[in-house]
């Protein structure tokens, strides 16, 4: 891992010291959010790690981060999901407990690299339901109007699952399937509709369900 790609705002010295061991070669910043904001020339394709220790941490980072073109991943003492949801609409790409188990962190920063999103299955859930709200009176999922074009019934089952925010496993039992059977259905339906995880998938079917 390159150390240039992934930076930590942190003045916690546990924090710090937990995440120096568990990523390789990890650039950190204790300093004041406008010392730290000066570390680089370009902050393009960074992953900068932002930990909002009591009340706000490096909070106000935020925005010119995102401006810049950062991939902000927030660190928390506690995973708040009314907190996630609002920090995830304001850009970011992660939400996760700041001392969270290594292997979440490394997979955490192995899918923002890919220029996907890491938050909880709790605050996914919050997050689609939020986004998919039918504009019409009566209107649900079943509607799908004009999203369901080329897809088989079950990936059309699957994707009101999606829809719903619901698990792999909680779509798995609702359809008397395997899960891996709708990981599979979910990799055909991801691929068909161009996008790369659900949240994509779902602004997409808002999209489409707008016009």
């Amino acid at each position: 891992m390159n150390s240039r790609s992934v930076v930590l705002f942190s003045s916690d010295t546990d924090v710090l010291a937990y995440w120096m061991a568990c990523v390789d070669e990890l650039q950190t910043c204790s300093q004041s959010p406008a010392a730290c904001l000066g570390l680089k020339d370009s902050w393009d394709g960074v992953i900068a790690l932002l930990h909002l220790e009591k009340p706000e941490g490096y909070i106000e980072l935020l925005p010119p981060l995102i401006e810049q073109g950062a991939l902000v991943v927030v660190l928390v003492d506690a995973v708040d999901v009314d907190q996630g949801v609002a920090l995830f609409r304001q850009g970011i790409k992660g939400y996760l407990e700041a001392l969270e188990q290594p292997g979440v962190l490394i997979r955490a920063i192995e899918l923002v690299k890919q220029g996907r999103v890491w938050l909880g299955q709790d605050i996914m859930s919050a997050l689609i339901t939020g986004l998919h709200h039918p504009k019409k009176e009566g209107g649900d999922v079943d509607a799908m109007p004009r999203w369901d074009q080329g897809l088989t019934d079950r990936e059309r089952d699957v994707a009101r699952g999606i829809l719903a925010g619901q698990s792999n496993k909680t779509i798995a039992d609702a359809l008397c399937i395997a899960e891996r059977t709708v990981k599979a259905h979910i990799h055909s339906l991801f691929q068909k509709k161009q996008v790369k995880d659900r949240l994509a998938f779902v602004l997409k079917y808002q999209a489409s369900s707008s016009n």
